[in-house]
């Protein structure tokens, strides 16, 4: 076995200099989409998700009936075709163990209302008086700035979600940031909304749900069941916690999820013994794969 690093992973691919190219990217599976020489492997990482982090010291996000408009308003269905990914990737709204992802254990998420979504805009007090397309409250225009770094696909997304929101009165900047920086902003707590990834076990990562978290979010009785669950070792109580902060984390919505990180995997025909989700990473499972030539 031969590893190869940096340079053009497709391009090696394709000359035949590479037999696989892991952590493959939504522009190679266009790329590869009708080519028979290759195999497409996939997998979701479902402990960490993709979503819209909103930073409740900004005055619109602090109630949690704009929370929801915002999550109803964007249709994530549409979404994930939209960026091409896999036809059963789910669409979630709450933190769990990967057990209970597995299982298919998780409630079901809100699903894309957008009339429900300007109903709610409306009773938190946001309207379009003027009529010309965007809301507004007490004189001040629902406005914000969302961040959004260079990796999988994004930036498309953020593009994708900023039209759905323009189509309830809602007019959202997107700012592109190298990730070193997007990171600095969010520590600092320097801004609206981010589009990021959530570990969804909860991990105290750079962004949480514990009472320090950079988005403002601090809801007691969440803090209070994921200490309890940073103390348990016994898999059926921590899945017990985490059913206990469902419908909590339903009704506050400190976040948008959007789409759980999919690996991808994209290996020569010849490459046998990958399959997906269980073994697409060819260096963890070296020892169950072979080389076999077609004819």
């Amino acid at each position: 076995m031969v590893l190869k690093f940096g340079g053009q992973p497709l391009a090696e691919l394709l000359s035949g200099n590479v037999d696989v190219v892991s952590q493959a990217t939504e522009a190679d599976l266009l790329s590869l989409a009708d080519d028979p020489r290759f195999r497409i492997y996939q997998a979701f990482t479902p402990h960490s998700v993709h979503a819209i982090a909103w930073n409740q010291g900004h005055p619109a996000f602090r109630d949690p009936r704009v929370r929801r408009a915002l999550t109803q308003a964007v249709d994530r269905e549409e979404l994930l075709r939209v960026l091409n990914l896999p036809e059963d990737t789910p669409v979630l709204d709450v933190l769990f163990t990967e057990g209970q992802f597995r299982r298919g254990e998780l409630p079901a998420p809100l699903p894309y209302d957008p009339e429900e979504a300007s109903r709610l805009l409306e009773e938190a007090g946001w309207q379009d008086a003027d009529d010309d397309g965007i809301r507004q409250r007490g004189g001040r225009p629902f406005e914000f700035s969302a961040l959004v770094g260079p990796l999988f696909g994004l930036e498309r997304a953020a593009v994708y979600i900023q039209s759905q929101l323009r189509r309830v009165g809602i007019r959202m900047e997107v700012e592109r940031l190298e990730i070193l920086a997007l990171f600095e902003r969010v520590t600092a707590r320097e801004f609206d909304a981010v589009i990021a990834d959530i570990h969804t076990r909860g991990d105290a990562g750079a962004l949480h749900f514990e009472e320090d978290s950079p988005i403002g979010y601090s809801n007691p009785r969440v803090g209070s069941l994921l200490r309890q669950k940073g103390l348990m070792f016994d898999r059926a109580e921590v899945d017990s916690i985490y059913r206990e902060l469902w419908p909590i984390f339903q009704a506050d919505l400190p976040v948008t999820f959007l789409f759980p990180i999919v690996r991808t995997t994209i290996a020569h025909r010849r490459v046998r013994g990958l399959a997906s989700p269980s073994r697409i990473d060819p260096a963890l499972h070296i020892e169950q794969l072979w080389l076999e030539d077609e004819p």
